[in-house]
């Protein structure tokens, strides 16, 4: 989505004539780093500390009463702004 932001950037449009809504945060540095408005608004960032947490207890759980482990578990995306992305994920994400 990031590409398909700066493409519209460079062809002469405005940030807010474009939208745009990433998946899996990996870009969120390049999209929102500078400061400069952009027609990427966010991105659902799958957090790895989120799932390990959750498979850790899911494993304690089965551990302690025997509870049986699931075929599936799922923790919800965090979304990263431009607007919460200094104060929340620039040290988090940017390295």
């Amino acid at each position: 989505m990031l590409g398909g932001a700066r493409a519209l950037e460079n062809a002469g449009y405005t940030a807010d004539q474009g939208m745009g809504i990433g998946i899996d945060g990996s870009r969120a540095c390049d999209a929102f780093g500078s400061g400069k408005p952009s027609a990427f608004r966010g991105t659902m960032w799958l957090n790895s500390e989120n799932h390990g947490a959750l498979a850790v207890k899911i494993l304690l759980a089965s551990i302690k009463d025997g509870t049986k482990l699931p075929v599936q578990s799922f923790t919800d995306p965090e979304y990263i702004t431009a607007e919460n992305f200094a104060s929340d994920y620039k040290a988090k994400l940017c390295h």
